[in-house]
C-alpha cells in the first residue's frame, strides 16, 4: 500500500471538506464530464489501505473518533456511490 497522490488527496480535500453533498456532487459532475480522468482508478487503488482515520479526517476536516471506522467507510462509500454510481463499492482494506 502506497499513499494516495497528492493530486487525490487535493480533490478529495476541496470536494469532500465537511462532507458536504454540493460539492460531492460537484466532484461527481466532473468526474462523469470527463475533468478528472484519473479520480476513479487513484480512488479505487487508494481503498487498498491507503486511506485511514487519520487521512479521512485531514481530508473532510471533521471530528472522527480514532476507532470510528464504520462512520469513515460510509463517507468513503458515499464519495464511490457518487461518482461511479454503476459500479458496486469495492469495499475498504484497512491498513
Amino acid at each position: 500500500m502506497s499513499p494516495i497522490s497528492q493530486r487525490l488527496f487535493n480533490q478529495l480535500s476541496t470536494s469532500c471538506r465537511n462532507m458536504d453533498d454540493g460539492t460531492i456532487e460537484a466532484l461527481s459532475a466532473a468526474v462523469r464530464s470527463g475533468q478528472l480522468p484519473w479520480f476513479v482508478g487513484e480512488f479505487r487503488t487508494a481503498l487498498d489501505g491507503a486511506i485511514t482515520i487519520p487521512l479521512w479526517r485531514q481530508v473532510t476536516a471533521l471530528d472522527i473518533a480514532n476507532d470510528d471506522r464504520p462512520l469513515v467507510e460510509k463517507h468513503v462509500r458515499q464519495v464511490w456511490t457518487a461518482v461511479e454510481p454503476n459500479e458496486p463499492f469495492p469495499g475498504m482494506r484497512w491498513s
